[in-house]
């Protein structure tokens, strides 16, 4: 049986170019994505490579879930719609990520003043 992605939208009363910076930028992304305690870039060995971050989701009881992000795709349409492509991959054994057999790509849409995600 095939699963359907699972899709998430919100509107978020702001201007586009800010809301788009705040899901850009990891340092202020944990600051509002409660998914997320801790984002950091990795190095790139070169300019073409993709962007990697380290992540940590504080899941209770003192309990942490570490994974890299990969940053896949980043594009702005002629109608100013931005989207972002992220792969989520992780080791460890508290994963939800790990335990769903798969890597995990969410992609953030931003149209106007409303931010979509599809899982």
């Amino acid at each position: 049986m095939k699963t359907r992605p699972l899709y998430i939208e919100t509107k978020i009363d702001c201007e586009m170019d800010a809301l788009w910076e705040k899901t850009q930028d990891p340092s202020v992304h944990q600051q509002w994505d409660l998914r997320f305690s801790d984002i950091r870039y990795l190095p790139k060995k070169a300019e073409t490579e993709p962007q990697k971050f380290l992540y940590s989701t504080m899941i209770g009881f003192g309990l942490k879930v570490n994974g890299v992000v990969e940053s896949v795709a980043t594009k702005t349409k002629d109608n100013g719609e931005r989207l972002s492509t992220l792969k989520f991959s992780s080791h460890s054994k508290l994963s939800i990520i790990k335990k769903m057999g798969r890597i995990l790509e969410i992609c953030t849409r931003i149209r106007r003043d409303k931010i979509f995600y599809r899982v």
